[in-house]
């Protein structure tokens, strides 16, 4: 089994460990006092995947293409007002504000992260602007 957490996504070369990752995943969460949010799930070979899944709870639903899938996984999260994943809030703030172009006074509730990002949300306004 290859797999790897990326930005709430996985891959799985072989789909019938999904289910023992989603529990595992479960329990080291629930240690921590963090509750599993939704996720995408790639199946496949890194450079050949076959299949791609939006996993909620125990639901899963398919998607034509890992952009389709990031898409609807970005959309749950707001239609539950669910939180990001903790580890990696930061890559789903972004695609929040340069994809979404959408800004929430609850965006930076960890200390540092704020101007850190801002700095390159801003970065990225001033280059747009420019082209």
């Amino acid at each position: 089994m290859f797999s790897l957490l990326l930005t709430s996504l996985l891959f799985f070369q072989e789909p019938a460990k999904l289910q023992e990752c989603i529990k595992a995943r479960q329990e080291t969460l629930f240690k921590f006092k963090y509750e599993l949010q939704p996720f995408v799930v790639a199946i496949g070979k890194i450079e050949d995947i076959k299949q791609f899944l939006i996993v909620l709870d125990q639901q899963k639903w398919e998607a034509d293409s890992a952009l389709q899938a990031v898409d609807i996984c970005f959309k749950i999260f707001f239609a539950l007002n669910g939180k990001y994943p903790v580890e990696s809030n930061h890559i789903w703030l972004m695609i929040q504000r340069v994809v979404y172009e959408c800004k929430l006074a609850s965006d930076f509730k960890e200390k540092g992260l704020k101007s850190y990002l801002e700095e390159h949300f801003m970065a990225f306004n001033a280059f747009e602007a420019e082209y």
